[in-house]
């Protein structure tokens, strides 16, 4: 046997045992000079050791923090440059990235963008976005005509379910159209299999239509928000929209909206009941999940659809 290919000798029986004459092995030889004898492992079985130690049922929470990631790598990583460079796909597969704002996201993007050795965006299985702004595609001025509309005609525009191209301009900037920052993340994401959107209700509530302030939050999703992009994810599994609200500030000019909010939260998950007919309209989130459902099966493709209600922060640093 040959000491030029270790893993001949892996297998050996008397790799631990010093008192035997089979003679020297490669492995010996690095166990009395104290190195570690993990490099001298096939490549296959460590990316195996690699897979068992850093990828787990509970993703680790990753975000960016003062312009740097808040998550170190495991100790494993740090052991030497040679474990960080092999192991980094395998820690990115394990990570559930959190997006709060564009500026973060960018931040994020430049962070996978440079994993010499691995495409960071292809490993992603996990991601969080806190806030459902990062998909809209329209200048606030047109959002605001938009919302005139709706709240002059809500049971008309209530109605409608197809895209409206007045309402579909993208931002645009010197270099030309500029699709929204979520959608150009996702679309280099193409083996996410859990994806988290966090939806802030005082955005999407119409004042002073009792019994009727969300009636058209799934026209205005629908409208001002691209969420196509989810349906050509090929690989995605599950999809969780969590309902927050916003902590109501005095004196400013959403204080009521987001007080209304919530209070109609707080009612939510006290009183909720999956049995309960009434409750349908909350569970369903005012027909955006039964929409999603049906994008989803025009695609053919089964995806779980999962709704949340909570007056807690989402992922809150």
């Amino acid at each position: 046997m040959s000491d030029a290919d270790p893993s001949t000798h892996f297998f050996s029986v008397h790799l631990y045992d010093y008192s035997d004459t089979i003679g020297e092995t490669i492995y010996r030889k690095y166990r009395r000079s104290k190195v570690n004898t993990m490099l001298v492992l096939p490549r296959e079985i460590r990316d195996m050791i690699y897979d068992l130690v850093l990828y787990t049922d509970s993703p680790t929470i990753f975000r960016f923090a003062h312009n740097k990631p808040q998550t170190k790598p495991p100790p494993l990583m740090r052991a030497c440059k040679q474990f960080y460079c092999e192991a980094k796909a395998f820690y990115i597969k394990s990570l559930k990235v959190v997006v709060d704002t564009g500026e973060r996201l960018r931040q994020i993007s430049e962070w996978l963008d440079g994993r010499h050795g691995c495409d960071g965006f292809h490993c992603l299985r996990d991601v969080v976005f806190t806030r459902i702004e990062l998909f809209c595609t329209t200048s606030r001025p047109n959002s605001a005509k938009w919302w005139k509309e709706a709240k002059q005609d809500p049971n008309g525009v209530s109605k409608i379910r197809e895209v409206d191209p007045r309402w579909r301009q993208y931002f645009s900037d010197p270099e030309g159209v500029q699709v929204p920052l979520g959608v150009q993340f996702l679309r280099h994401c193409a083996n996410v299999k859990n994806l988290e959107i966090g939806i802030h209700l005082h955005r999407f509530i119409l004042p002073h239509h009792h019994f009727h302030e969300f009636g058209c939050l799934l026209p205005a999703i629908i409208q001002l928000y691209d969420l196509q992009v989810i349906g050509s994810m090929k690989a995605l599994e599950n999809l969780t929209l969590h309902l927050r609200a916003a902590n109501p500030v005095p004196a400013t000019k959403n204080f009521f909206c987001k007080r209304f909010v919530k209070g109609l939260i707080k009612y939510i998950e006290a009183h909720i009941d999956d049995t309960d007919p009434t409750w349908y309209e909350y569970r369903d989130v005012w027909g955006l999940k039964s929409w999603l459902t049906g994008e989803f099966e025009k695609a053919e493709k089964k995806v779980k659809v999962d709704t949340n209600y909570s007056e807690q922060s989402l992922y809150r640093v």
